[in-house]
């Protein structure tokens, strides 16, 4: 992943929170690994920024002010942006993690989280980017969704 460090471009993250202190606590951390972070307070303003300038990764606290998070992924994925989404819950249920999920979200972490696995999370967004993944549309009521099938793996012989 390109950083300040490694004189790549920084990652540019969206992180919207409605707590100030958590939100400034996670801009410093994320800005002393080399993100290039764009703080937000409620989910409109984080809609619209991401509208202005789509970051390289978007964090979204669900509970956030005026769109919940789960909204802000919502619209983000019916625009059509493949951006990777980190959900950040205190909801710990199966159903809320699915229904983030369900929404668009890549991946959820769960408060209270410490501050490494969060820095875990956006290396695995990111690579989400390189390579999207399509959050394609439900099928229509009383459609299965069919699996798909693991393809085999590759012999040594056919290597």
């Amino acid at each position: 992943m390109a950083s300040i460090r490694d004189g790549g471009q920084a990652t540019r993250v969206l992180l919207a929170d409605d707590d100030p202190r958590l939100r400034q606590f996670l801009e410093l951390e994320l800005g002393e690994e080399g993100y290039a972070v764009r703080g937000c307070s409620d989910g409109i303003e984080a809609l619209t920024a991401i509208r202005q300038e789509p970051p390289d990764l978007v964090i979204l606290d669900w509970m956030l002010p005026d769109l919940s998070g789960v909204e802000v992924c919502q619209r983000l994925r019916s625009t059509g942006l493949q951006l990777p989404v980190l959900m950040l819950t205190g909801r710990d249920a199966v159903r809320d993690r699915v229904e983030a999920l369900d929404a668009g979200a890549d991946d959820n972490l769960v408060k209270p989280f410490s501050i490494e696995e969060l820095l875990a999370h956006p290396q695995t967004a990111s690579a989400a980017e390189a390579h999207p993944v399509a959050h394609p549309a439900p099928p229509p009521a009383g459609v299965a969704a069919v699996p798909a099938q693991p393809r085999p793996e590759p012999s040594a012989a056919q290597s």
